[in-house]
């Protein structure tokens, strides 16, 4: 999943995306400023770089079982492992298990892939992204 977005404001659990269960997050906000993880079963979280509320961000997240990865524009990344529990569906601004923690967010655009991107392909979808959003 890559996608260019903004967090308009901000609630501690706030979904950006989501599968479709209670037990997989794509991008999920915690903790009580913008805190981007992964999760599925496992928390996977940004080591740094987590987007200011009002800036526009290059998101990417692979879901790899004990490779997964989660980016912030190119640059901040971190790898491990975000659990095992099958995402069954996506959802865009909301919680899939019962459509509930709605995240405040504006979305330019989103791209699935059926495969795992390497990081070339990663890098390269980063850097379409912050251009087409203005991203420093």
């Amino acid at each position: 999943l890559a996608m260019l977005y903004r967090i308009v404001s901000y609630t501690a659990g706030d979904r950006i995306t989501d599968g479709n269960t209670n037990d997989s997050g794509m991008f999920y906000m915690s903790g009580v400023s913008p805190n981007i993880q992964m999760f599925a079963g496992t928390a996977l979280l940004l080591a740094a770089g987590d987007p200011a509320v009002g800036d526009w961000a290059a998101g990417i997240c692979v879901f790899n079982g004990a490779s997964s990865v989660i980016s912030i524009n190119g640059v901040s990344e971190s790898t491990g492992a975000a659990g095992a529990s099958n995402a069954g569906g996506f959802t865009l601004g909301a919680s899939g298990g019962g459509l509930a923690n709605f995240g405040n967010i504006e979305v330019k655009e989103v791209a699935l892939f059926p495969s795992a991107l390497d990081a070339a392909q990663r890098l390269s979808v980063a850097n379409y992204h912050k251009t087409l959003g203005g991203v420093a």
